[in-house]
């Protein structure tokens, strides 16, 4: 039987590594599937926040506006992020109570539409769930919104959640 992880350390070096099916830990012919001595997604900060909300209504279409911003300390160049969305409240047939969902382009089923068809109701999407996203604003900004249609107003739905990690953006 091949051995095939190893946590401690392994040639004088405190890690967790894993070696590929059939190849050993010990004696690698094939690059470790994680190998923890190299700073891959290196954590620079993390956390969440609840996410402010802003009501929006016309004769036509109602919506909750949800967004965020979280600053940090300046790495020198644009890094790696990671976010997402926790769903706090009941109330929307497509996103339960407790769930985590992932920021999507503009357009959750329709990535051609945009926010002028959505708030006319004219861009042909199922979910009320829409426009959701995350993006650097900056080397030190982080900004996030999702917006729901078809909504009465409410607050404290949605918490936003982040990781910026020291590794550069391409």
């Amino acid at each position: 039987m091949t051995n095939r992880i190893h946590i401690g350390s392994l040639n004088g070096e405190v890690g967790i590594f894993i070696s590929q099916p059939g190849d050993d830990v010990y004696a690698p012919t094939k690059s470790r599937l994680l190998d923890t001595r190299f700073e891959t997604l290196d954590i620079h900060v993390k956390g969440s926040v609840n996410m402010q909300s802003t009501y929006y209504s016309s004769s036509t279409q109602t919506a909750t506006i949800y967004y965020s911003e979280v600053t940090f300390p300046d790495l020198g160049y644009t890094p790696i992020f990671h976010a997402s969305f926790y769903n706090r409240i009941g109330g929307l047939s497509d996103l339960p109570v407790g769930s985590c969902f992932y920021p999507t382009t503009w357009g959750q089923n329709d990535r051609r539409s945009n926010m002028a068809n959505a708030l006319s109701g004219t861009d042909g999407q199922s979910s009320i769930l829409r426009y959701t996203g995350a993006w650097l604003a900056n080397n030190t900004t982080l900004r996030a919104k999702v917006v729901i249609l078809n909504t009465s107003s409410d607050v404290n739905r949605f918490q936003f959640c982040y990781m910026i990690f020291r590794n550069r953006a391409a």
